[in-house]
């Protein structure tokens, strides 16, 4: 059960993630993120790694309470 949540939550912060940096990229505030040069790469991948890590902690925060529940479960 517990690998079964981790992989619901690996998808689900990796997609919230890419789906919010191409929204950005799409919108393009202030010509930040591509222009007549092309993409702005590294503006990109910071847009990423910015969703990408409190997503992450928030996931890790869910799967502690299920982690210790499993572990702890079977000593009663």
């Amino acid at each position: 059960m517990l690998v079964r949540a981790a992989a619901v939550i690996v998808v689900f912060v990796l997609s919230t993630s890419g789906i919010m940096t191409w929204l950005d990229w799409r919108v393009n505030p202030s010509g930040l993120f591509h222009g007549q040069d092309g993409t702005n790469w590294p503006v990109v991948g910071e847009t990423m790694l910015s969703w990408l890590w409190p997503l992450t902690l928030l996931g890790v925060v869910m799967l502690l309470p299920l982690w210790l529940w499993q572990r702890y479960a079977g000593r009663r």
